[in-house]
């Protein structure tokens, strides 16, 4: 998985992300620093107000082994799951 960093933390996530030569919708996936379970997909945003940053979301495991970021819309993989927000916001990874 090319877009998983292991050893990444949120502040070296934001430094990676803000990089120039990283278009708006770059991404990554890392460990959640909260959370031993779950994970964070931080993904490179621009807003007028505020310029390039990253957003990070939280990714939460459920029970059977999947994964969410919304309730209301669960993923039985991390892959799954990173598919679906790409596809549907038009992230691309690291």
């Amino acid at each position: 998985m090319f877009w998983y960093f292991e050893n990444v933390s949120r502040k070296e996530a934001d430094k990676l992300l803000l990089a120039e030569e990283n278009p708006r919708g770059t991404f990554l996936v890392r460990p959640s620093e909260h959370n031993p379970n779950g994970f964070s997909l931080s993904v490179k945003d621009w807003e007028n107000s505020r310029g390039f940053h990253v957003k990070h979301y939280k990714i939460k495991p459920l029970d059977n082994g999947g994964f969410y970021i919304a309730t209301n819309q669960t993923f039985p993989s991390l892959p799954a799951l990173v598919m679906a927000y790409s596809s549907k916001y038009h992230i691309e990874p690291t």
